[in-house]
This record gives C-alpha cells, structure tokens and sequence, in this order.
C-alpha cells in the first residue's frame, strides 16, 4: 500500500459523489467488527487509482469491498477508524467530497466543512480472502428475497446462535438453486434458476445478509469454495463456509397433501394477529378445514389469557384435518412469502409433517404444486 510518507507530501487525492461515498461506507462498515482485537483491524481502507475509490473491511470473518467512480487526482492508500469515518459521513453536507492524504491525516472536504481522519498503519490489517472462481450468475432482486426470506426463519429465540448454528444452505442441482434455512420448527425454502454445476454451502446468516444489501439488486456472481464470495461490477462480499452438516430438508416434505385450503393472506395473517393478542406470541392455535371447504377455523385457548377464535374464508380440497403449530411462526412464514393469496397444505396429522405454505392459489388438486418458493411450520401436539 502507498501510505503517507514522513515529508508531509500528499499521498492521495480524489474526488467523489457524495451519495455514492456515503452508500460505499455505510455498506463496508457492516464488515467492522464492533470490538476489534487491534485498532486497525477496526479500520475502513481506502484506495484511490484509475478513477476509482475502493473501500474494504474485514472482520476475519466477512469482509466487504465497494467501488465507485472517482476523480483521482493523485492515487494512493489509506487506513482510518471505521466506526469514525461511518458517523462522520452521515452528516457530511450533500455535496462534492474531497479527499486527500498527507502528514497521517486524511482530509475530508466537503462544502464548508473540513476534517482531518487520523490514519493508521496497515503492517497488521488483515488481507481480505479471496474466494474460489466464478460459479454462476443469479437474478439479484430474486436471490436478495430469498436471503431475507431464509433470515425470516431464524428470527426469535436465540437468533444469534440459530444463524451462527445453522446458517443458510445454498444447494444447486438439476437446474434450480435453493436457498433454505431452517431453526428445527420452521423451514423457508425459495428456487432461483441455475445454469451452471451442481454446488452447495452453508454459510452464516448475518454475513450473507449484509453482502447481500451491498450488492443492491444488482445481479451477483457466486463464488462456491471454502471461502464463499458474491461480487458485481461495483463490489465483492466473502464470508467463510461453515463445515458442519446441514439437516436433510427434503425429507420432511411430504406429497400428496391430504388437503390444501387457499385464502388471500391478509385475511390469515389478521386472525393470527387477533390471536396472538389474546394468547400472547408463544400462542400454539390450531387449525381446522371445515368439512364444507369454505372456511379454517384459528382457535386458541388459555386459563390465564382467555380465548380467541377466528373463522377465515377460504377455497379448499381434500379432506377434514386439524392440526396445532406455533401463531406467530405461520404468520411470519406466511408475511415472507409476499404474496396476495396464500395455499396451506395439510398432511395426516398422524404422520407428523409440516404444514407447508405455498404463494398463490393452489387448492385445486393435492399435489406439489409449481411455485418459487414455500415454507413449513411443524406441528405441535
């Protein structure tokens, strides 16, 4: 790295967009561990060369790197406190940003305003991973759904030990990707087309998350390998594979349904709401195909609490079930599938399957129907 020198000469200077600078820092600072073992591992890196501004962190777990378009008059490197770079550029006026380097400080102009940034050495800065080569490209606005769906299932409870724990599991084969996570009593499974050769990971939660948002949409390359990797033109995110087995997802889904009711989501979503105001969010309802296929009954009972019932209209097939499963855990899963109308199929309660929920109208027949995504919640007794 070309750092500042003793003489007081600048080292660097460019200029750049403010919006463009602010998204770049907001983005990378994710990767800046809240405690760093060493101030500079603490740090943001900034280097300027052939009209572009890189910025990187690293927390030796994920790192981050974004580039944007820059007037780099003079090129060069430098290394300053993230945490101070990402609060100060929250307030910088909304203008032209001036950067330059000299006499270990790093100057930011901005309009009126001007600060000096203390810079640090980088003889300890961890170099950032490089991930295995290009796997495959993916729809990004699909693939960022699918992310957020998947973190969906992994919420509440001791969140940060599921998404460490179990991760998310990217699994490529026969044409499609999934994206599943699961925390044993609900699954969020989504399908994204797939080009390229069979591959799979499981990668933690928080850290595919955040490289996710920094790739914005755009349509992002994915890096299979020991270390995974997801770049665009305009940025790189790694993280490392966790080595631990993933649970068979597949086996737990079970075909044909013995019946499948359709209903708009709100309607669904509403009653639960309505439940859990009663039963409280740990509520377990249970779930009732009347046996005229018009309506599900939402029931919940409790001494302390009271009790709350709802009747939702719907379309449905097959035959008579009654099931109970967690309020708060269908109602979440049935949010994340974002879509107007939602499908619940049932299996015989006696197998102990989960109730899978489907987007769309799909209480036509009882087989799997064809649909991007889904999700399960498991019974209770």
């Amino acid at each position: 790295m070309r750092f500042h020198d003793d003489a007081g000469i600048t080292m660097m200077q460019a200029v750049v967009e403010h919006k463009a600078f602010a998204a770049a820092v907001a983005a990378v600072s994710k990767a800046v561990p809240e405690r760093p073992i060493a101030p500079e591992h603490g740090g943001i890196v900034l280097s300027a060369d052939q009209n572009k501004l890189t910025l990187s962190a690293c927390d030796l777990e994920t790192s981050l790197l974004s580039r944007l378009e820059a007037q780099v008059l003079r090129p060069g490197d430098t290394l300053v406190s993230g945490r101070l770079l990402a609060r100060l550029t929250k307030e910088l006026p909304r203008t032209e940003i001036h950067l330059g380097l000299s006499a270990r400080v790093l100057a930011i102009e901005a309009g009126a305003s001007v600060f000096g940034l203390p810079t640090m050495a980088s003889t300890t800065y961890p170099a950032l991973p490089t991930p295995a080569a290009a796997t495959a490209t993916v729809d990004g606005e699909r693939f960022a759904e699918a992310v957020t769906r998947a973190c969906g299932a992994l919420t509440g409870g001791d969140a940060a030990a599921l998404k460490s724990l179990f991760g998310i599991r990217l699994e490529a084969s026969e044409g499609r990707l999934a994206v599943v996570a699961t925390d044993r009593w609900r699954m969020a499974i989504t399908y994204l087309e797939w080009d390229a050769a069979d591959a799979r990971t499981l990668l933690p939660a928080d850290s595919l998350a955040a490289i996710v948002r920094t790739a914005d949409g755009v349509d992002p390359t994915l890096h299979f390998g020991t270390t995974f990797g997801l770049s665009t033109a305009s940025m790189m995110g790694t993280t490392r594979s966790l080595a631990h087995d993933y649970p068979t997802w597949q086996r737990v889904l079970a075909y044909p349904h013995a019946a499948m009711v359709s209903m708009p989501s709100a309607d669904l979503v509403a009653a639960l709401r309505r439940v859990e105001v009663v039963a409280g969010k740990t509520a377990h309802v249970t779930l009732t195909t009347a046996s005229d296929g018009f309506t599900v009954t939402v029931t919940d009972t409790g001494e302390a609490t009271g009790s709350a019932r709802e009747l939702v209209h719907c379309q449905s097939i097959g035959t008579p079930i009654t099931t109970r499963c967690n309020a708060a855990f269908l109602r979440s899963m049935v949010v994340g599938l974002k879509s107007d109308s939602v499908t619940l199929g049932f299996s015989d309660p006696a197998d102990r399957r989960p109730l899978l929920a489907y987007p769309g109208d799909h209480a036509r027949s009882l087989e799997k129907p064809s649909v991007p995504a889904l999700c399960a919640v498991m019974p209770v007794r």
